[in-house]
């Protein structure tokens, strides 16, 4: 009786590992550029997490530097980097970004 009751499952209510795999596998193409940035917020953490492995702790990047390490990822560099200082990903002061760790 129960099991016909159940709520359907959407395929965004996935999280964890399978999720970020599923958001991934969405929005990068095989050569690891981003086809667009995703409105759903869950979906962009997903994309800047990724995104986020081509920082090295303790380095210190210039504006310049972090433009041209995610034009790599999509040519919307400038939202990228912004989305990343306001979850706290990647820290900035006087035009020099460092990567946030916890």
């Amino acid at each position: 009786v129960l099991a016909g009751s159940r709520p359907r499952v959407s395929k965004d209510d996935f999280e964890g590992e399978d999720f970020d795999r599923k958001v991934l596998s969405e929005w990068m193409t095989p050569d690891g550029a981003l086809k667009a940035i995703p409105q759903q917020h869950k979906k962009v953490l997903v994309i800047l997490r990724h995104l986020l492995k081509v920082f090295e702790p303790g380095q210190r990047y210039s504006e310049k530097q972090v433009n041209e390490m995610l034009k790599r990822f999509n040519p919307d560099c400038a939202t990228l980097r912004r989305s990343m200082v306001d979850e706290g990903m990647l820290a900035r002061k006087d035009g020099v970004y460092w990567l946030v760790t916890e």
